[in-house]
């Protein structure tokens, strides 16, 4: 009976550290089942479409993040990197309140991310995608006159750094989910672990959400899909899938996935689907949002792994272009408000941490 009674008070400490993360949670969920409610798509939402996949990422998570702590560990001159791993590995699973509290969390957050997919399949029901031709405008302004993907493709060149690019844009999905676990996972310091979760839903719902459907646009692959007229990026697609040709004729290990993945989101979108990852919203672009929350996080960690992931935002800035799914404005506005996000998230809690010290 103790065993229990500790159990569940070092439990309920655990849940009580992250009670600003539940309440916000529970905030976007009443908000946002309220107003599906009103206008009808309360029954079309789905609440639980990450859950399936919840156990392979998780393992496929536990095994990026157990090695890259071991090479961490090997980098920073550990010397006893194995003893030290072991140490930490035995001391996660010496506090099973912490392993449940992580799967309360874990399945909050895959709750939220659910619903922004939702959130993100009903844009055309609130907006039509009409900020196509303003955005490739902006672009073309700000870039001396060119399209932006024009200078990717005068630097990337071949079908290979497009392959490359590729590659790199698919990583995101799978570095994301590591980055959270491990930051669900990672209890101290209490305040950047908050500030990491609080981030990331509120530019989830903020960015990804409230402004994608205010500035409603398809990006560049689905822009003759919204727009009459000429299609300035004919170009751009033609390329793509003449490099793709080129690529799995000369190639067995590389080809341009954007390109098939691509025409399953349009398929998805005329049918009103609200499968995993799909929805069409370019600006803002989530993955540089994303990317740029990551370097932000896991520069608080290491200073290498901050600017490895800065690297990897720049490259994702890039592939977004290249690649036709974004503008490039798309991701400078995605950076600059997740830098806000971020930093005005963490002057809250640290005063909020403040005034708790004081009392």
């Amino acid at each position: 009976m103790k065993k229990i009674q500790s159990f569940a008070a070092k439990l309920g400490n655990s849940l009580n550290r992250d009670r600003s993360v539940y309440i916000i949670y529970m905030g976007i969920f009443i908000v946002t089942a309220t107003i599906f409610q009103y206008v009808g798509l309360l029954s079309q939402a789905n609440f639980t479409l990450y859950s399936a996949s919840l156990f392979v990422l998780l393992i496929a998570s536990m095994m990026i993040l157990a090695m890259g702590y071991f090479f961490m560990l090997v980098a920073e001159k550990n010397p006893r990197p194995m003893e030290a791993f072991r140490d930490q590995l035995t001391r996660f699973f010496r506090s099973p309140e912490e392993f449940v509290a992580f799967l309360l969390m874990m399945t909050a957050t895959s709750f939220m991310l659910s619903i922004f997919t939702s959130i993100k399949s009903f844009i055309p029901k609130f907006q039509h995608h009409i900020y196509d031709p303003l955005f490739a405008h902006i672009d073309r302004l700000i870039h001396f006159g060119l399209d932006p993907w024009v200078i990717t493709h005068a630097v990337f060149i071949s079908p290979y750094m497009s392959g490359f690019l590729n590659v790199i844009y698919n990583l995101w999905f799978f570095l994301y989910w590591t980055i959270l676990f491990l930051f669900i996972l990672r209890t101290e310091p209490v305040t950047i672990r908050l500030q990491f979760l609080t981030t990331n839903i509120l530019y989830w719902i903020v960015i990804g959400g409230l402004l994608a459907t205010l500035m409603a646009s398809g990006g560049p692959v689905y822009y003759h899909h919204f727009v009459e007229g000429v299609d300035p990026f004919v170009q751009l697609m033609e390329r793509l899938n003449s490099q793709n040709i080129w690529l799995e004729e000369n190639t067995s290990f590389m080809k341009l996935w954007a390109l098939p993945t691509q025409d399953i989101i349009w398929a998805s979108f005329i049918a009103d689907g609200t499968s995993m990852g799909e929805g069409i919203s370019a600006m803002p672009s989530m993955h540089i949002s994303i990317a740029v929350l990551m370097a932000l996080a896991m520069g608080t960690i290491n200073r290498f792994f901050g600017y490895f992931f800065w690297f990897f935002a720049i490259l994702i800035q890039i592939g977004s272009v290249h690649l036709a799914w974004h503008y490039a404005i798309d991701g400078y506005l995605s950076a600059i408000l997740t830098v806000l996000i971020w930093k005005m998230t963490g002057k809250f809690l640290a005063k909020r941490q403040a005034k708790a010290e004081s009392v």
